[in-house]
């Protein structure tokens, strides 16, 4: 992976209009419109495929984004789970390979938008020994992660 490639980093939230606000003041950060997804597929290896409500937003300003990330007790979102950042975001051309590489080098799948069968859809979560939470982000959302950075409505 080149780390010219990372475009943002995640951080969990449990209550993301108040973090947008605090985050915002402090580090004079904009924000694009936050996103609301009430069914966000999402595959894991304990649950299979599940469908959880998730909120989220990305700064304006990059080229590394910050993501607030407000989810579901018990899913990869819960923000219970850890403070500081939980992942930083890399853009990848092939998510199949990209997982497979990481797991030969002693990553653990966390979670991906589709099962393994499917490819792993636009993005996957790993977990690396030394590295901590990567999320690999297709390539093909990109166009529409920038119009939405824009000013665009998330689709």
């Amino acid at each position: 992976m080149d780390p010219a490639d990372i475009f943002h980093f995640g951080f969990l939230v449990d209550d993301l209009p108040k973090a947008m606000k605090d985050w915002g003041s402090t580090l004079d950060i904009s924000w694009a419109e936050p996103a609301e997804v009430p069914n966000q597929p999402v595959w894991t290896p304990e649950g299979g495929q599940l469908s959880v409500p998730l909120r989220f937003v990305y700064s304006t300003e990059g080229p590394v984004h910050i993501e607030l990330v407000e989810g579901p007790d018990g899913s990869i979102w819960d923000s219970s789970q850890t403070s500081g950042i939980h992942h930083f975001g890399v853009w990848v051309n092939d998510i199949s390979v990209r997982v497979q590489g990481l797991l030969d080098h002693g990553a653990t799948l966390l979670a991906a938008a589709r099962p393994p069968s499917e490819s792993f859809g636009n993005f996957a979560y790993l977990e690396t020994p030394s590295i901590g939470v990567i999320e690999l982000v297709s390539l093909g959302v990109r166009p529409r992660m920038e119009a939405w950075w824009a000013g665009a409505t998330f689709a």
